[in-house]
């Protein structure tokens, strides 16, 4: 099948060099916190060992770290309520490391930078 007309290719960029207007997602200070570029900040969970974004419905630091934390929190319960080993009360703490385990994701904010 032919189609008439002028026929131009794409132009395609390379994933690494993007600028960073193109960028969408930015990582916050916080592990597991970023901002999306319109602004709100959203936090990035493993649920059933994929990966997910939350939204915290803020466009405020100050407001977003707790409720990730809260989101974190909830989280872990969920998941502890649904295992085999029952629903112990789960600390901030101990919650991020198990989502870092659960996940892979073993990064850090000065990894980042």
């Amino acid at each position: 099948m032919l189609f008439a007309g002028n026929y131009t290719q794409a132009k395609t960029t390379p994933p690494n060099a993007m600028s960073a207007a193109s960028k969408v997602w930015f990582p916050a200070k916080y592990q597991h916190l970023y901002r999306h570029s319109s602004g709100t900040y959203y936090g990035r969970l493993c649920v059933a060992g994929k990966k997910t974004w939350r939204s915290l419905k803020t466009r405020v630091l100050s407001v977003a770290k707790p409720k990730l934390d809260d989101l974190l929190q909830d989280a872990a319960s969920q998941e502890a309520s649904t295992s085999e080993a029952g629903g112990s009360c789960i600390s901030r703490h101990e919650t991020r490391r198990h989502f870092d385990r659960s996940c892979g994701d073993s990064s850090t904010i000065d990894e980042w930078f």
